[in-house]
């Protein structure tokens, strides 16, 4: 039975356009599994070889038979270092390229002295060890969710690894052969064989990859769920733990303000008998200790109260009020609040307002009052000097807003840096060692979109001021 060009032209043309078509099909997950592009890239080039084997009779031995089985060396290669890469190995192996070249020069060799049997024999011999390769590295892989896939890609290298050894072991026994397309019914069926095999290792190949794709769907659904029940489970978490800190939070509130009234009554019972001692007659001695104790008691009021307002702030239970108010009546209102406690220590309280700056604005009158009561009452407390100094200094006017600058300074031993931490020292605002009313100020003054400042130096006294954005009232501009 002789073989025609034109049969095998039209033979090679369809197997060449099923690898093709398969090609194509693979190549749309080229970006998504590891090893698409070199099989895809194997494929193409198996179509290559079957039309330059097919057009032998047309061209020149170098091109239809040395050219067609460097191809088809090159396709395997490929098919080798896919399977490879799919299964997280390196691709390239050294030994695959170094049998491929030998592979090829032995052909030519072959070729070239008209050896047509050793010529099948190398190539045959090379494609069928590669396949074995590439048979044992996916089987290698059988995890739940890609059984089929991988046993057909497999399966199908297999069948054409013992088809491919199978030739060479009968060629190499076999009467020399006048040509490669003699008419021989065994050389016919070895070649439709290995064609459709190497199209089957396509399929599978397409199987393998449309079943990793459903179990990356099925983990990633997989991972959806966990992460959606672990949202879930940390949210009740976290919902438990808010719970468990709003009773705790209410629990302190009930603490402190149970102890402000254990503490506030009998206080306030020392604070009129001292004020009775202190109407009567008494020697200067007896009346310096009864102004001490009074003053003491006076003071742990006052600790107790701003106790309760930093409980209150730290909560988030302090509203936020908007009323109009004169600046500097609230500065004369915490003046002469502790002009009694200046008097006994022979301080001079004296107030610094430009009268070209504004009075009256709109914002938090009583967390302004506050805020003014404590810093102009630390002043007073922590100053060994014969003055405390409260300045106003409008920063910046805009419009119809302002930024107000406030500052209250002192004489005294000061505040050292170990006490007042980094952030003090720098001017940031109090951390500790500064009073609790100074702790207190700060977060009134920032829950108003301000600032408030220290500069201090040991035994040269301290300098407190905060920065305060303020709505001015129209009619005292």
């Amino acid at each position: 039975m002789e073989i025609s060009v034109r049969v095998m032209l039209a033979v090679a043309g369809i197997f060449a356009g099923v690898l093709g078509i398969l090609g194509a099909w693979v190549w749309r997950t080229r970006r998504a599994y590891a090893g698409c592009r070199r099989m895809t890239n194997a494929n193409l080039l198996y179509a290559l070889c079957l039309l330059l084997f097919a057009s032998r009779p047309v061209v020149p031995d170098w091109i239809g038979v040395v050219g067609a089985n460097a191809v088809l060396a090159a396709a395997a290669i490929l098919s080798l270092e896919a399977t490879r890469e799919y299964r997280g190995l390196r691709p390239r192996l050294f030994l695959a390229y170094v049998g491929g070249v030998l592979a090829v020069l032995a052909l030519a060799y072959f070729d070239y002295v008209r050896n047509i049997n050793a010529r099948i024999v190398v190539m045959s011999t090379f494609m069928g060890v590669v396949f074995i390769l590439c048979s044992v590295t996916l089987l290698q892989e059988r995890r739940s969710g890609r059984k089929l896939g991988v046993v057909v890609s497999g399966a199908m290298f297999a069948m054409s690894a013992a088809l491919l050894l199978a030739r060479a072991g009968y060629f190499f026994f076999a009467p020399p052969l006048a040509d490669f397309f003699a008419p021989s019914w065994v050389n016919g069926a070895f070649f439709v064989a290995c064609t459709l095999s190497i199209a089957c290792c396509s399929i599978g190949w397409d199987v393998l990859t449309s079943e990793r794709a459903l179990m990356d769907l099925q983990e990633a659904e997989s991972r959806t769920v966990r992460a959606t029940r672990e949202t879930a489970e940390a949210t009740e978490r976290a919902n438990s733990m808010a719970q468990r800190a709003a009773a705790a939070d209410a629990t302190r509130r009930e603490f402190l303000e149970t102890v402000n009234h254990e503490i506030r009554n009998p206080v306030g019972g020392l604070v009129a008998a001292t004020d009775l001692l202190l109407d009567s007659d008494l020697t200067s001695e007896q009346q310096e200790c009864a102004l001490a104790v009074l003053t003491g008691a006076e003071r742990l009021l006052k600790v107790n109260d701003e106790l309760l307002v930093l409980s209150e702030i730290e909560a988030g239970r302090t509203g936020s009020e908007s009323s109009a108010f004169d600046l500097r009546s609230v500065i004369d209102d915490a003046v002469n609040a502790c002009a009694q406690v200046a008097r006994n220590r022979r301080i001079n309280l004296v107030v610094a307002y430009p009268p070209v700056i504004p009075r009256r604005f709109r914002g938090d009158t009583a967390k302004i009052r506050h805020v003014m009561m404590d810093l102009v009452g630390n002043g007073v407390r922590s100053t060994s000097s014969a003055q405390v100094l409260v300045t106003v200094a409008c920063e910046a006017r805009r419009a119809q807003h302002a930024q107000m600058r406030v500052s209250v300074i002192c004489g005294g031993i000061g505040v050292s840096p170990e006490r007042i931490g980094p952030s003090e020292s720098s001017g940031q605002g109090p951390q500790g060692g500064a009073g609790i009313e100074l702790v207190v100020s700060k977060k009134m003054l920032e829950l108003m979109g301000g600032q408030l400042h220290v500069e201090s130096q040991v035994d040269q006294g301290s300098k407190f001021w905060f920065e305060l954005p303020l709505a001015v009232e129209d009619v005292y501009q």
